[in-house]
């Protein structure tokens, strides 16, 4: 804005220009908002929340394909079950963000991560799909939404809404390793209780009609898998999150519970998992409530850190990424434009981070352009990590 204003002021002085430069009458605050105010509903009718949203998403709805970024603003009924009240209902305010060419780099992709932002627009979460482009070395994003609610009812919703939108897209199915043969091998994520269970949730709903065993243990049709099961065959803990929440209780227990706490999370056999989960146990009432939580409360835990507990092949398990730092470098890029923003704020600037990325693929293909000097390569990412390890430890 600044920019713009010494432009037109054609402005030579060192200060910057306030508005009162451009006209006297703007040094009053309050006639000034109410121009801008004027200015913004004649731009915005519909406002810059939910309902612009709406109106936004009915525009794209009329451009091609190609040109469309802003899918849907819906409001869905959620169902809620309590003892006070069995029976309740509350609404899930969902918009999803992606192009044609992010739909087919989610369709694409392999090893998915996932992951929620809950600061950049005010009362709504940012979840975001993201892959490593192996082609680019470059971390993209394949779908974008906000939501209103964390619950799995609400992930199932948003995780049926995006692969709709996808397949509409590109003609292509979902398909995931363990049920196809072909496409999807590992989901990572931060372990959020209601994400994990709407995406098991999810596949629960792609394979009801489906008399296919499962390509992992032949014995049992997909159809006859739960939740739970689902996520044994592909979903994974990031390993930053779970080492920061353990140490988050650093002098609340013993430092050999602790030691414990980090060799769960493993791709190779454990020498003594009972005797591990035992000591953990008795470590206090923290280790406890810990251990309670990964065993009961959070039932797809262990199995998405420790491989042995695992479903997923142990070649797949160890192609896959260990953290979900792809989407925290996405979410601290795309912050640097703002936080706390309004919904229309966000969508716009989220498009503007989404057509960037693009145009610098697009320009690493036409003229062989890196957006750095130095490639993110793997064996640099794998350096940086050691030395990180390194600094920590």
């Amino acid at each position: 804005f600044i920019q713009a204003l010494r432009a037109h002021l054609n402005w030579k002085e060192t200060r910057n220009p306030t508005l009162s430069d451009l006209h006297p009458s703007l040094g009053n605050s309050d006639h000034a908002r109410r121009l801008i105010n004027t200015l913004r509903f004649n731009e915005f009718p519909s406002g810059t929340g939910f309902e612009g949203a709406i109106h936004l998403a009915t525009k794209h709805d009329l451009l091609p394909i190609d040109k469309c970024y802003v899918r849907c603003a819906e409001t869905h009924q959620l169902s809620t079950k309590s003892v006070s009240t069995p029976s309740t209902s509350t609404s899930l305010r969902l918009v999803i963000c992606m192009t044609k060419r992010m739909s087919w780099r989610l369709m694409q992709a392999k090893r998915l991560s996932i992951d929620t932002s809950f600061k950049r627009v005010h009362g709504w979460q940012e979840f975001e799909f993201e892959s490593w482009d192996i082609v680019h070395m470059k971390s993209v994003i394949g779908a974008r939404a906000f939501t209103t609610s964390q619950s799995a009812q609400a992930h199932f919703i948003l995780f049926q809404r995006i692969f709709e939108i996808a397949s509409a897209d590109t003609g292509c199915a979902v398909r995931f390793q363990y049920m196809h043969g072909e496409g999807i091998q590992t989901i990572i994520a931060d372990g959020h209780k209601g994400q994990g269970l709407g995406l098991g949730m999810y596949c629960v709903y792609l394979c009801k009609d489906s008399i296919q065993a499962c390509r992992y243990d032949t014995t049992i049709l997909l159809r006859n898998l739960d939740p739970y099961d689902h996520l044994r065959r592909f979903y994974r803990l990031c390993l930053a999150h779970y080492k920061r929440n353990i140490l988050s209780l650093c002098g609340q227990i013993p430092k050999d519970v602790e030691i414990a706490m980090l060799t769960i999370a493993s791709a190779e056999p454990h020498p003594d998992l009972k005797g591990t989960l035992k000591k953990i146990k008795k470590g206090g009432k923290k280790a406890a409530a810990w251990l309670k939580d990964k065993i009961e409360g959070t039932k797809f835990a262990l199995p998405a850190l420790y491989q042995p507990n695992s479903l997923i092949p142990l070649e797949i398990w160890k192609a896959s990424p260990t953290t979900t730092n792809g989407n925290e470098q996405a979410h601290r890029n795309i912050n640097r434009d703002g936080v706390g923003l309004t919904l229309l704020g966000g969508i716009m600037r989220g498009f503007h981070y989404d057509e960037n990325i693009c145009a610098s693929l697009d320009l690493f293909d036409a003229f062989g352009i890196n957006s750095n000097d130095r490639l993110s390569t793997h064996a640099y990412h794998a350096k940086r990590a050691l030395a990180r390890q390194g600094k920590q430890y």
